[in-house]
């Protein structure tokens, strides 16, 4: 796990409720920074507990609070080689749950950690505030109600590259999330909608003219994250709910109006928007699937940061939950094929887990880095068929002005004279995605077949290139 970026932090103890909750304030670059060691005095205060254990593993607390946090003097001793030295920590069992009494997970213990509050950074102190209890084994569908402080900030470095120009207002009266779903009905184990309304509503997205101004001196990428910081209309939720169940109606309108944000955000691109509309149509079927699962981790990340239980996901803007511990429920759904749902993607949500989202989370990528490779699943047309050669070369055009501009990030901005193998990383984490994607595919078709779970968003024009494309290999 490279450590090039790293995420808020909230004060909270398993054993016990927070007496305030801390928030990091960044008044510096801890990344480029070399502490001496005669820094850590100036991080000790008097502990406000009587509890006599390290908040990290259970051993002897020293007498003061170390790095904010009740310790013992080898966990403060661990925290501050891992963060100051940027530390490449990977969980042993794989999980992220490891027992780190045992002090065998680099990665759990260091987790643990932030968690518990342990910062080099400045802090201000938050009185009367409390964290919830963690999630029960409450099956309720909303059983746990966590609440994301408004001016929790994230310590992830974001480019400085900008854009001055206006962009598409992704959170205006337009952008109507739930709309024509009155025909969405459940049919044994099929979920039928009208697909066609959903893709003549892309299809006009598409096929508005671009909005911005002339680009002037503005990077590619600049006005792009621009645009995909302003795809969430309403922005990180106050109040995120931790669910143990979701409606399979809920979460498939939130499909389908996500994906609208995904070509609104194409479409904040000047070069993508001048494009023959039938060439953005099938660039966007091709890359919306890998945009919409790459932004999912991204804000899973940002949103819920250290706030929520390990392997926990954005399903929705407001909804969250443990991805291999989330099951899909409608009430009008029969128990036994509610049962055989879960039970077949079940596999399906491991696979996606090990091989993509913990890779992907891993790496803790910047906000610039995730738009990159959003970008570049956009551009990256060497499989779709069709289209013209003058959108291929603006294709590779594209491609290449953007590589130079990531190279130059991490020159200027992160300070990485060597990057190639982090690059690759990243690149490999694409290409789980699409073994990924070809899996789902397999499990789609399958469940088709044998009369598990069906909806009429898997046969529509919205998944033709991914049947296409994962079963030609």
């Amino acid at each position: 796990m490279s450590s090039i970026s790293s995420f808020v932090n909230v004060d909270y103890s398993p054993q016990q409720k927070a007496r305030c909750v801390l928030w990091y304030v960044e008044t510096k670059s801890m990344i480029q920074t070399q502490l001496p060691y005669n820094y850590r005095a100036n991080m000790i205060g008097k502990m406000n507990t009587t509890d006599p254990l390290c908040r990290i593993c259970g051993n002897m607390a020293e007498e003061v609070a170390s790095y904010n946090v009740a310790s013992c003097q080898a966990c403060a001793a661990f925290f501050r080689y891992a963060e100051v030295e940027n530390e490449v920590l990977m969980c042993e069992g794989g999980y992220g749950t490891c027992d780190v009494t045992q002090l065998n997970c680099g990665y759990c213990r260091f987790q643990r950690c932030l968690s518990a509050g342990m910062t080099l950074g400045c802090w201000k102190w938050q009185e009367n505030e409390f964290l919830p209890d963690p999630p029960t084994s409450d099956s309720s569908c909303y059983s746990q109600h966590y609440s994301i402080p408004e001016n929790t900030i994230s310590r992830n470095i974001t480019s400085t590259h900008s854009s001055t120009h206006s962009l598409p207002n992704f959170a205006n009266a337009e952008d109507e999330l739930l709309e024509k779903f009155s025909d969405m009905k459940i049919e044994g184990h099929h979920l039928k909608f009208d697909t066609d309304i959903h893709m003549n509503e892309v299809v006009q997205l598409l096929n508005k003219p671009y909005k911005g101004d002339k680009r002037k001196s503005e990077s590619i990428l600049g006005s792009m994250i621009s645009a995909f910081r302003s795809m969430i209309p309403e922005g990180r939720s106050k109040n995120i709910k931790f669910i143990r169940t979701i409606g399979w109606k809920d979460y498939m309108r939130f499909v389908m109006s996500h994906l609208k944000r995904i070509a609104k955000w194409a479409m904040a691109c000047e070069e993508f928007a001048n494009l023959p509309l039938e060439d953005k149509r099938q660039i966007f079927l091709g890359a919306w699937n890998h945009i919409y699962l790459i932004e999912r981790v991204h804000r899973s990340v940002q949103f819920l940061g250290e706030n929520f239980p390990a392997n926990s996901t954005l399903f929705t803007d407001a909804l969250a939950g443990n991805l291999l511990d989330t099951d899909l429920y409608e009430p009008e759904i029969q128990p036994e094929i509610l049962e055989r749902i879960n039970t077949q993607f079940k596999p399906l949500y491991m696979y996606s887990w090990r091989n993509f989202e913990k890779p992907m989370r891993d790496l803790k990528l910047t906000e610039f880095e995730v738009v990159y490779i959003c970008f570049y699943k956009l551009w990256y047309v060497k499989n779709i068929k069709g289209l013209s050669p003058e959108t291929r070369r603006v294709a590779d055009d594209i491609l290449e002005k953007t590589s130079s501009e990531l190279h130059q990030m991490y020159l200027e901005e992160l300070r990485l004279r060597v990057y190639s193998i982090r690059l690759s990383k990243i690149f490999d984490t694409l290409t789980s995605l699409e073994d990924v994607l070809r899996k789902r595919q397999e499990a789609l078709l399958m469940s088709h077949a044998t009369g598990v779970m069906k909806t009429d968003l898997d046969e529509s024009e919205f998944m033709s290139y991914f049947n296409d494309y994962c079963f030609s290999k």
